[in-house]
């Protein structure tokens, strides 16, 4: 993953769609969520709603734009699924659980080091696994429905977002230890 402050957002659209190139899509679509439902995040920010909210809007880079714990349940919730995060901190280890409040059949795990996200990557594909969950399928297919627009102004054939796999059955980490 590139350490351009994008980190989370690129985990997570590497785990849907098995390439990093959705996370500007996914980062706009929770950050517009989260602004329709700011009682609901607020509390999870320590400065002003507002403001972090129009940092969250940069894609460009830079340690403001990070994704927070407040970014990481809304993305949970927009979405409908479940963020599991391994985190380090010194020498322990452990999971943080970051669940959609509907039932999510799909879970997601990203490692956490360094002020860094990866994720972790499965080792076979799982054709099984998709959605029941109507309000993930359809922010997904807005999503994919923007992404296709912008591939339409550049010419540039669309990716098959039906295809995705379920992380949870095998994966091994992809870590590499770049600090942001």
């Amino acid at each position: 993953m590139k350490t351009d402050g994008n980190c989370f957002w690129r985990a997570v659209s590497y785990q849907l769609f098995q390439t990093e190139r959705h996370h500007a899509t996914i980062r706009g679509s929770v950050v517009s969520h989260m602004n329709e439902n700011k009682s609901q995040y607020e509390k999870y920010i320590d400065e002003n709603f507002e403001s972090h909210m129009e940092k969250m809007k940069n894609t460009k880079g830079g340690s403001e734009i990070w994704a927070t714990e407040a970014e990481i349940k809304a993305t949970a919730q927009y979405l409908g699924i479940n963020i599991l995060v391994n985190q380090t901190t010194g020498d322990s280890e452990h999971w943080q659980n970051f669940e959609c409040s509907q039932t999510a059949d799909v879970d997601i795990h990203i490692y956490h080091r360094h002020q860094h996200f990866e994720p972790m990557i499965q080792t076979q594909k799982s054709s099984k696994c998709r959605s029941q969950d109507k309000q993930r399928k359809s922010n997904l297919e807005k999503m994919s429905q923007m992404d296709r627009a912008k591939q339409t102004k550049s010419n540039r054939p669309a990716e098959d977002t039906n295809n995705i796999s379920h992380p949870k059955n095998n994966v091994r980490p992809k870590y590499t230890d770049n600090a942001q």
